[in-house]
């Protein structure tokens, strides 16, 4: 029997039970995440656009700050790079520990933040 996966695809399992979809038709996917930026507002429209050439590759790596991470008392450190899709960020990442009731379990945590536009810079 065809099993239905997402809205549009379907495949055929033959013998095994139909899997639920992960969203049902008639439920609302919320978002599983929040940010507010500094002041509370909404980035520009085509923010990629208005920095594309702000700085240069050289520049942001020489002025850009580190940036301290704190998640749940692990801190966590991202230095400036250079992403091998070419855009200029920060990277950092490591193992944290989480508190998840009664337990405390370790998690690895990857976090990447972007610059809008970096990846036209010289």
């Amino acid at each position: 029997m065809p099993t239905r996966l997402g809205k549009r695809k379907t495949v055929s399992r033959e013998g095994a039970k139909p899997k639920k979809s992960k969203v049902d038709d008639d439920e609302v996917k919320l978002s599983t995440f929040s940010c507010v930026a500094v002041g509370g507002k909404k980035p520009p429209v085509k923010v990629a656009d208005l920095q594309k050439e702000i700085m240069t590759t050289k520049t942001f790596l020489k002025l850009s700050p580190e940036l301290e991470i704190d998640i749940n008392d692990n801190r966590l450190t991202a230095k400036p790079r250079t992403f091998t899709s070419g855009n200029k960020g920060w990277y950092t990442g490591g193992k944290i520990k989480i508190q998840v009731g009664d337990e405390t379990v370790w998690c690895q945590a990857g976090i990447n933040i972007t610059v809008l536009g970096s990846k036209e810079w010289d």
